[in-house]
C-alpha cells in the first residue's frame, strides 16, 4: 500500500427513485471539508424526476442504466471512477461535514491499510423538518479480529468506509445476485483480506424511512427490510460456513493443528455466528462437537472469552429471534449438554443480553422485534440462568451505556440542509 493524494478519491452514489432524498445526500458530499475528486452518480433505471434533480449538481457525472439492482449500479460506478481511493455512499443518507477529510486522513497515515472505516448514528425527519439523531453501540474491535467481529455484526457501513481501489480490483465486483446485503458481502471479501483502520466519530447519518427498497424486479418494503436482511444474510453465512477452516473462527490465528481447548472456543464462536444469522443446523452441529469435546476433556466452565461470545448471541443487532422457529435441533441438543455445569454457564450467557434487547424494542416501539426477543427468553431462561445473568457484575453497567448511546439528540450540524431545494414529495 502507498500513499494518498488528498484529491484522488471517488464518490460513487447509486440511486433508484430517490428524488426525494438524494439532493440532502449530494449537498452533504459537495460540501465536505475536502472535496472529492470525482462524484458519480449511477442512476439505476429511476421513473422519477431523479436526473432532473442531479443535473442541478454541476459537479456530479450523472450516469443512467437500466434497472438491475444495486449491485450492477455499483459495479458501473467502479469503472467509471478515476481516483485510487472509493467512498459509496446511499442516496438517502447525509455525510457528517469532515467525513472525507477523516477517513482519508487515516489511510495516509496507515499505508499498511486497506481501507478506513467511522461510526454512524440514524436518523428521522420530523413533521416540522427537524431531523433528530439516534446513537448506535458499536463493538471495541482489535484490527486483527475484525472480521470474526463482522461475520457476528456487519457495524460498517459503506456511508463511512473508503477503500483503495485496488482493494476493489483485487476482491472481485459485487455480487448482483444479491437483492440486500451486498455491502455486507463485499464487506467481509475485504476484511478477510485486508486491515483497516477505524476512525473516530460518527461520519455518517443514516436515514430511516418508509421508502420501498431493492431493484424493480425485487421491491422491498420498509415493512420486509429486515426479513430480506435475513434471507440474504443467510446465504452468505452458509457459504462462510461451507468455506472457511475451523481455525479462522479462533479469536487468534494459527496455522497448526488445533488443540481439544482451541477446537472448542472455535466452535463456539461460530455457533455464534451461524445462529446469529438463523442458520441453526449448522449451530446444532457445532453444539454437539463442542459437548463431546466437553465429555472427553472434562471441561465444565467457560472461559472468559466464551462467556462474552456466548453473551452476544441473543443481543438487540442478532437476526436469531427472527428464526427463532427453526431452532429445534439446537434446543434439543442444548437440553443435552453434559456436564450439567456447562449447560447451565452456556445458557446464562445466552441469556445474559436478552433484557437489554427487550427494553430497546419497548424504547423504539418495535413491538414485533419485542414479541420475538420475549419468546427467546421464555424459552430460554430458566431461572439459575436468569438469576446468574442478573448477578453478573456487568450486567447493570452495560445496560446503562446502551441506554446512554441509544438517546435522541437533534442533528445540528446540517442545519443548512434543512429546505431542499427540490420537490419533497417526489417519490
Amino acid at each position: 500500500m502507498s500513499g494518498l493524494d488528498d484529491t484522488s478519491v471517488t464518490i460513487i452514489v447509486p440511486t433508484y427513485n430517490r428524488a426525494r432524498y438524494i439532493g440532502q445526500a449530494l449537498e452533504s458530499l459537495l460540501s465536505q471539508t475536502l472535496p472529492a475528486k470525482q462524484v458519480i452518480v449511477v442512476d439505476d433505471g429511476s421513473k422519477d424526476n431523479t436526473r432532473d434533480i442531479v443535473s442541478g449538481f454541476t459537479a456530479v457525472e450523472y450516469v443512467w442504466k437500466p434497472n438491475g439492482g444495486k449491485s450492477t449500479a455499483l459495479n458501473l460506478g467502479l469503472k467509471h471512477a478515476s481516483g485510487n481511493l472509493i467512498w459509496i455512499f446511499d442516496d438517502d443518507d447525509i455525510a457528517a461535514p469532515d467525513a472525507l477529510e477523516s477517513l482519508v486522513s487515516a489511510l495516509a497515515q496507515n499505508p499498511r491499510c486497506g481501507f478506513a472505516y467511522g461510526d454512524y448514528d440514524m436518523f428521522t425527519t420530523e413533521k416540522d423538518g427537524k431531523m433528530y439523531t439516534v446513537g448506535v453501540s458499536f463493538p471495541a474491535v482489535r484490527p486483527d479480529s475484525l472480521y470474526l467481529a463482522l461475520l457476528e455484526r456487519s457495524f460498517i457501513a459503506q456511508q463511512g468506509l473508503l477503500v483503495r481501489k485496488s482493494c476493489y480490483e483485487e476482491v472481485g465486483p459485487f455480487d448482483e445476485a444479491l437483492v440486500r446485503s451486498q455491502d455486507f458481502e463485499m464487506m467481509l471479501r475485504l476484511a478477510r483480506r485486508y486491515i483497516g483502520v477505524r476512525v473516530n466519530g460518527v461520519t455518517a447519518h443514516l436515514r430511516q424511512h418508509s421508502g420501498v427498497r431493492g431493484s424493480e424486479s425485487s421491491p422491498v418494503s420498509a415493512t420486509k427490510v429486515v426479513d430480506s436482511w435475513v434471507k440474504h444474510d443467510y446465504k452468505i453465512i452458509s457459504e462462510v460456513y461451507r468455506t472457511h477452516e475451523l481455525r479462522e473462527f479462533l479469536p487468534t490465528a494459527t496455522s497448526r493443528d488445533l488443540t481439544d481447548s482451541e477446537t472448542f472456543t472455535a466452535l463456539l464462536q461460530r455457533l455464534c455466528i451461524l445462529a446469529r444469522r438463523g442458520v441453526w443446523k449448522e449451530a446444532a452441529r457445532d453444539l454437539q462437537q463442542m459437548q463431546e469435546i466437553a465429555l472427553r476433556t472434562g471441561r465444565t466452565r467457560l472461559s472468559t472469552e466464551e462467556t462474552a461470545i456466548l453473551r452476544r448471541m441473543f443481543d438487540v443487532f442478532s437476526y436469531a429471534p427472527h428464526t427463532f422457529d427453526t431452532t429445534s435441533a439446537f434446543f434439543s441438543v442444548l437440553r443435552g449438554v453434559k456436564p450439567l455445569r456447562l449447560r447451565h454457564e452456556m445458557r446464562a450467557a445466552m441469556v445474559w443480553s436478552l433484557p437489554f434487547s427487550i427494553g430497546a424494542a419497548l424504547l423504539h416501539h418495535q413491538y414485533g422485534d419485542f414479541k420475538r426477543f420475549l419468546h427467546v427468553y421464555f424459552a430460554l431462561a430458566t431461572p439459575r440462568a436468569a438469576l446468574r445473568a442478573f448477578l453478573s457484575p456487568s450486567f447493570f453497567t452495560t445496560g446503562l451505556q446502551l441506554v446512554r448511546n441509544r438517546r435522541r439528540a437533534p442533528l445540528t450540524h446540517n442545519s443548512n440542509l434543512q429546505k431542499p431545494v427540490y420537490d419533497s414529495t417526489a417519490i
